[in-house]
């Protein structure tokens, strides 16, 4: 074997440009799939950093008559089960909102969490400098305490083992640094904070449900037995049985991966595809390059060496090939891992956990190995029957099984690119589809600024109502703002509230028929903010207050469905946690559709109610100019900082980032998958080209008696041509078979278009079969240049 690596390392050497072409495509056929390893490792693979992450659940109830399959869980229910129960180890409280801290200075608005005591066994997290929470901290008064990350104490407090202990300001009241979080901890995404959960009697006595419970089973506890318990200590809690169904339980890993499962694994099965391409395109150069040793193969066999001996020494040669790409493209997925983590921070779950890992080293030792063999055992194979006497003889053996072996890997390179760009052209279709999508408003020279206020601070309706009317007019005061309004729940942010409603007049609905909406609260200004359309009736102004009758603007959408050919304006409907007790709202107005979840989604009907009518401390203003967001940004700040200096500085947003977000996950599925098929689409013409090159070569003779015989140039490019053809019509047939069933993969991906829309499936053929005949025209065109005269003497 040292022999042999010797000799393949002497081979390699004499032969620096077919060296080089090879190790550059496995470098990147290798480097591309280990990097989307990486990433399908950390995200689906790995299990999740917890102790015995197969038994945490999150805790969700039904409750059908409210339109609502998963929602949040009353405190009473969390304490019960925490305490209580025997199917649940333990289980904790957690949200994750932004907290305002101030150090030394204004105070900063920060990622963190709120969770109660049971966090930290739940999720084996120790601090490394201090202690956790305690059931006490859960208990009003004995709050005012806060967890800081290793990151936060690097920064912020320079490492010092003096931050324990300190006092800072957390949403504008003192509480004391207990604890510095691990390096490595992270939780959904970068969290700076954790603060308690203080679970006042009135929050306990309430049974409002507002809570997302995160659990372990206890040992030996199955999934159906926790549901079957859970849902009667529920149901027996429940004041209104009739409204709860019963309890589920998600698994933790389904909830941190969400939608992301299926992209994963189409973007891992497309690197694939371009993996198996640069096998072929390898295959090919190796069954070329055959030729040019088959003498000194046949010398071998003379003196001795047995068929296997010699396809072991060319399996080496191709092994010790691969074995260089894997390790150039370990190298470089380690570039591409970090690159992908940032570029897609934002929309992959567990992004901060893609890295390079032994696991994704193993892989590209692995993935190296088997592709040396791919492509080395068939070239090999081949060269080993030689036929020593026509080879000594006459310089060259038999190349008809060689080029069949040629055809088959180019007709297999154009297949999988086809399927790659097939794919490729309707993730650019779809991402064409949605940026031609009307969000329902207009974007530009629009600025969202957040509002976040302080519980303690603003305790009361009236308290909130006076800040958004000061904030109004201080914000409509910037030189510039021509309007501005404030909303609870912005389009396109990720932020949503709704609930069932009643609408008297119409037939008792069942569960399943029950009218529901969205809601939300908004400022008299909204509409003008985001330059939405009054279709029918008014909308609010300042005259609609807590004083004034209880009136609510609805989408068209929510008219059509609701009151389809008649008035909306007018109507009444009931909003509510019980609808029969609550007060009858008049419709006043009714304002075009808005796409708030993403674009692709149609839109839901919607409930507008004045602000007034029912405060909510944690808003976001949109500020319209005539201006670009970023000249009124600073002026904007200065406002904010005017109406309460104890409000953090929070980032400021153009609208249309916002709009932008929402196009990422796809814009990403498509850069990459578009990376993916360039890629496959220059190795598909290498690999044409290569061939036909080859068979040109192969074919000198020939083409020169057939030019000594009559032959014009345009019979030649014809001849050349019409097997490129062959070729090229072979693997577009099996690609667009092989594409119909991969696109099948795309259909929760694609928007505006067909998995099977022919005219993806033309287009992308079309491009690649010019292509391919492109890669044909070089070699048919050398096939010209034959001199007769020279060919006939060779031979």
């Amino acid at each position: 074997m040292l022999k042999d690596l010797r000799f393949a390392a002497r081979m390699l050497l004499r032969s620096p440009g077919f060296t080089i072409a090879a190790i550059l495509v496995l470098t990147l056929g290798i480097g591309a799939t280990t990097t989307m390893f990486g990433a399908t490792n950390a995200v689906l693979l790995r299990p999740l950093p917890f102790p015995d992450p197969d038994r945490l659940f999150v805790i969700r109830e039904t409750r059908p008559q409210a339109g609502l399959e998963r929602t949040v869980v009353s405190a009473e229910e969390y304490l019960t089960w925490t305490r209580g129960s025997r199917v649940v180890e333990n289980a904790a409280i957690l949200s994750a909102p932004g907290v305002a801290i101030a150090i030394d200075g204004a105070p900063d608005r920060l990622p963190a969490l709120r969770v109660s005591a049971e966090f930290f066994p739940l999720f084996g997290v120790t601090p490394v400098a201090g202690r956790p929470f305690t059931r006490e901290n859960e208990q009003p008064g004995h709050g005012d305490v806060l967890l800081i990350s290793s990151r936060l104490w690097h920064d912020r407090f320079g490492a010092s083992a003096d931050a324990i202990g300190r006092t800072v300001r957390v949403e504008g009241r003192p509480a004391v640094v207990i604890g510095v979080l691990p390096p490595t901890f992270s939780f959904m995404g970068r969290v700076d904070v954790i603060v308690p959960e203080v679970l006042t009697p009135e929050r306990i006595e309430d049974q409002g449900h507002a809570f997302d419970v995160y659990a372990r089973l206890a040992p030996g506890v199955t999934r159906q037995q926790a549901i079957s318990e859970l849902t009667r200590t529920a149901l027996a809690l429940e004041r209104s049985p009739k409204h709860l169904s019963g309890v589920t339980l998600g698994p933790l890993k389904d909830e941190m991966v969400g939608n992301a499962r299926t992209p994963m694994l189409v973007l891992f099965g497309a690197v694939g595809c371009v993996l198996m391409i640069a096998c072929a395109n390898i295959a090919n150069l190796l069954l070329a390059r055959g030729t040019a040793r088959q003498r000194e193969i046949a010398i071998r066999a003379a003196l001795g060496a047995g068929r296997w001996r010699v396809v072991r020494q060319l399996v080496t040669e191709s092994l010790l090939l691969s074995v260089l790409g894997g390790i150039a493209g370990a190298l470089l997925a380690t570039w591409l891992t970090d690159l992908l983590a940032r570029a897609a921070a934002a929309s992959i779950p567990r992004a901060d956990e893609i890295h390079v890992d032994v696991r994704a080293l193993m892989f590209a030792m692995v993935i190296s190995l088997i592709t040396g063999l791919l492509f080395g055992v068939v070239p090999a194979l081949h060269a080993s029957r030689t036929d020593v006497n026509v080879t000594l003889k006459q310089g060259r053996g038999s190349s008809g099984a060689r080029q069949r072996a040629l055809a088959v890997f180019v007709v297999a390179e154009i297949a999988l690119a086809l399927v790659l760009l097939v794919g490729a052209g309707l993730m650019l279709t779809t991402f064409g589809k949605l940026r031609s999508v009307d969000p329902g408003f207009d974007a530009s020279h629009a600025l969202v600024v957040p509002a976040f206020l302080p519980e303690w601070k603003y305790s009361t309706r009236d308290a909130l109502r006076a800040f958004f009317v000061r904030a109004d007019a201080e914000l409509a005061a910037v030189p510039g703002v021509v309007a501005v309004g404030a909303t609870n729940a912005l389009p396109l942010s990720g932020d949503n509230s709704s609930g069932s409603l009643t609408i008297p007049g119409q037939p008792a609905p069942t569960p399943e028929t029950r009218p529901n909406a969205d809601r939300r609260a908004v400022t008299p200004g909204y509409f003008a903010a985001l330059s939405m359309h009054v279709l029918a009736g008014r909308v609010f102004t300042a005259a609609d207050n807590e004083r004034a009758p209880l009136v609510v603007v609805v989408s068209r959408g929510f008219a059509d469905r609701y009151w389809p050919g008649q008035d909306a304006v007018g109507k009444r409907l009931k909003l509510g946690r019980f609808e029969s007790d609550a007060p009858l709202r008049t419709v006043i107005g009714v304002v075009n559709n808005v796409q708030h979840a993403n674009l692709a989604t149609a839109p839901r009907p919607v409930v507008y109610y004045p602000h007034a009518q029912g405060p909510d401390s944690a808003m976001q203003f949109v500020v319209r100019s005539t201006s670009s967001p970023a000249a009124v940004a600073g002026a904007v700040r200065d406002a904010m900082r005017r109406l309460d200096p104890d409000l953090p500085a929070a980032e400021l947003k153009p609208l249309s980032d916002f709009v932008q977000g929402s196009l990422m996950d796809t814009e990403i599925a498509m850069s990459l998958l578009g990376s993916f098929a360039l890629l496959a689409i220059l190795l598909a013409g290498a690999g044409v080209y290569g061939v036909m090159a080859y068979a040109v070569a192969q074919r000198t003779t020939e083409f020169g008696i057939r030019v000594a015989l009559g032959a014009s140039p345009r019979d030649l490019v014809r001849l050349v041509g019409r097997q490129g053809l062959t070729l090229t019509l072979a693997g577009i047939g099996i690609g667009l078979l092989g594409a119909r069933v991969a696109s099948s993969a795309l259909t929760g991906m694609v928007y505006g278009v067909r998995p099977s829309d022919p005219l993806v499936y033309i287009s992308t053929a079309a491009l690649l079969a010019a292509i391919a005949l492109g890669a044909c025209l070089v070699p048919a065109l050398r096939a010209l240049r034959v001199d007769p005269v020279v060919a006939l003497r060779a031979q």
